[in-house]
């Protein structure tokens, strides 16, 4: 309860003015990982100043629009903190069998990490890790590059589909939520259609996320998370 009390306090006065390496966000990050070690990991995030061209809510913008340099920092040192945004490919899986496309998605269960999306169908996505960073030669970080590196991962973790078995990848929009304290109020969704010549995939997460194939008709959107209902609204 102590600890609890102790995060709502410094996250009522984290705000647009407070830095990643702000001592009362380091005070923040440090109760963050006492209660979840993994997000010591290091993290893309951009600065929410720089990203002015990617409009709020489900955009069809282009790749181009990211024109920014992204940085690298402790995931704990993120959460929470409205000056960034920690880039998560967000992935549609699509398999088409007779002319019928399926569409992969993940059924988050009560023993899912994700607890603020339990109970909820949703994609396969994650956050990229700052050893998928790619340099340019002027040591800066290259964001396509990097954050493909990081949905190849997630794939692979989350589905089991190897790079290889791709057969065609499109970035056909960006989620950015604006709604404080929102699940995705710190992130910047970048959504991917990926198809693949089989559908021999499921989860690699039994027993805390299943998934399954499904047609159009077969979603109910009252049962999707926000990203995943944007994504069946504007995509599929």
């Amino acid at each position: 309860k102590i600890g609890a009390k102790m995060l709502e306090k410094y996250l009522e006065r984290i705000n647009n003015e407070t830095k990643v390496e702000d001592e009362i966000n380091i005070l923040k990050a440090e109760l963050l990982e006492s209660k979840k070690p993994s997000l010591k990991e290091p993290i893309l995030y951009f600065l929410e100043s720089e990203l002015k061209n990617i409009p709020s809510g489900f955009s069809k913008t282009s790749f181009n629009e990211l024109n920014v340099i992204p940085y690298i920092a402790k995931r704990s040192l993120l959460e929470h903190l409205p000056i960034q945004r920690h880039p998560i490919p967000y992935i549609l899986v699509r398999y088409i069998e007779n002319e019928i496309p399926f569409y992969f998605f993940l059924f988050r269960e009560s023993g899912s990490t994700e607890t603020r999306l339990g109970g909820r169908k949703g994609l396969p996505g994650g956050h990229v890790d700052g050893v998928d960073a790619v340099l340019d030669d002027n040591n800066n970080i290259r964001p396509k590059e990097t954050i493909e590196i990081g949905l190849y991962r997630e794939l692979l973790e989350e589905v089991g589909i190897p790079k290889e078995e791709i057969k065609n990848i499109e970035l056909v929009g960006f989620i950015k939520e604006t709604e404080e304290r929102s699940v995705g109020a710190d992130h910047l969704g970048l959504v991917y259609l990926i198809d693949v010549a089989h559908k021999d995939y499921k989860s690699m997460e039994e027993g805390i996320i299943s998934g399954a194939w499904l047609r159009k008709e077969e979603v109910n959107p009252d049962e999707l998370e926000s990203w995943a209902r944007l994504v069946y609204e504007n995509i599929i």
